[in-house]
């Protein structure tokens, strides 16, 4: 079989891929998944171009046009701590992270992407302590990588430059994916995604290791509150939710749906006694987004929250740190909204416009 061939056969099996998608809600997590499974270069030119033309909004650029990465700056857990430690709910509007109490109080801008080099930026996550942010960033190339902030939106440094490729004619032209950071509890650890499989790397840029070999797929990562276990989705012919423990063992399958139902985004509560998720069933009229939560052992599932028809964004879920209420983003229609709501199922509000995950300390 020729290159050519091969690229052909490529790029007609991901864009059949792709269209298995077609008909699901638009919400982060599947945009990544999408962008896993198809990344052709039709499609992701457009994707690219579409998200280029975003970036270019008025107001402070904080990643300049054609300038050169910075460079990783010292660990977060070392030395004096840079800024004061910040708390709410860590969001993103637009291409920009925002901090919000619960009460949809004290809204305040961390930081904006503008420049052409600067496609976007999506999954915020708070350090334990409340002082650093990290994020993922993508760039004009469809690169994205794992970025850091400090909570008053100083000092943004690039963690980890992603230059891993696929391999294969077509393939190899792929972008290099960092996704999902997701913080260990003593702050000195960051699990994040790379083209669907799952890593670990030190908070100071070093020790990059890869865990549970074999799986691909894998989303939204997020450690246990006591460090034991890592939760995390699975997309494919399956929708599947894991958990196992950081050095890669003990995989445990905790939850089996079908292809483009969810779950997506697990959040341990701060307890680590139960386990929050968000699924996408379909309806006669469409689909619908729920909330519900589970043992951590994968038992005694509950509902809390249904929406009506028909969502087109989702994101989330995040406990609160007493665990007493859970927030998310959910969209029907635009612009997708911050949502809250008891963790019994009780009293749900709106907060703002947001989308994507979320982050709650």
């Amino acid at each position: 079989m020729t290159d050519l061939e091969r690229d052909l056969r490529e790029l007609f099996e991901s864009k059949a891929a792709d269209a298995s998608f077609s008909a699901r809600p638009r919400q982060e997590a599947l945009r990544r998944a999408r962008r896993r499974q198809a990344g052709t270069i039709v499609t992701a030119t457009f994707v690219a171009a579409a998200l280029v033309g975003s970036a270019f909004v008025a107001g402070q650029a904080l990643f300049d046009a054609g300038a050169p990465r910075p460079a990783i700056e010292p660990s977060p857990t070392s030395g004096p701590l840079p800024v004061s430690a910040r708390d709410g709910i860590a969001f993103v509007r637009g291409s920009a992270i925002y901090t919000v109490q619960p009460d949809g109080t004290d809204e305040e801008l961390v930081l904006e992407c503008q420049s052409a080099s600067c496609a976007g930026i999506s999954d915020p996550a708070w350090s334990p302590d409340g002082r650093m942010i990290a994020f993922e960033r993508e760039d004009a190339d469809r690169t994205s990588d794992i970025w850091i902030v400090n909570a008053d939106g100083t000092g943004p440094s690039m963690l980890l430059d992603c230059d891993g490729r696929s391999s294969g004619p077509l393939a190899a032209r792929r972008p290099c994916l960092d996704e999902d950071p997701a913080w260990s509890p003593d702050g000195t650890q960051i699990t994040f995604t790379r083209n669907g499989s799952l890593y670990i790397v030190n908070a100071d840029g070093s020790g990059l290791r890869s865990l549970a070999t074999g799986l691909s797929g894998v989303a939204d990562p997020v450690w246990s509150p006591d460090g034991t276990r890592i939760a995390f989705s699975m997309v494919g012919e399956r929708d599947r939710l894991y958990v196992m423990s950081p050095d890669g063992s003990n995989l445990v399958q905790l939850y089996d749906a079908p292809s483009g139902s969810g779950p997506f985004a697990p959040a341990w509560s701060p307890d680590g006694a139960r386990i929050a998720y968000f699924v996408t069933p379909r309806r006669d009229a469409g689909f619908v987004g729920e909330v519900w939560v589970m043992e951590a052992d994968g038992s005694g599932s509950t509902r809390i929250f249904e929406s009506a028809c028909c969502v087109q964004d989702w994101g989330g879920p995040a406990w609160s740190p007493n665990g007493g209420q859970i927030a998310f983003v959910l969209g029907i229609g635009d612009p997708p909204q911050l949502m809250l709501v008891n963790a019994d199922g009780t009293h749900i509000r709106t907060l703002g416009e947001a989308r994507g995950e979320i982050s709650w300390r």
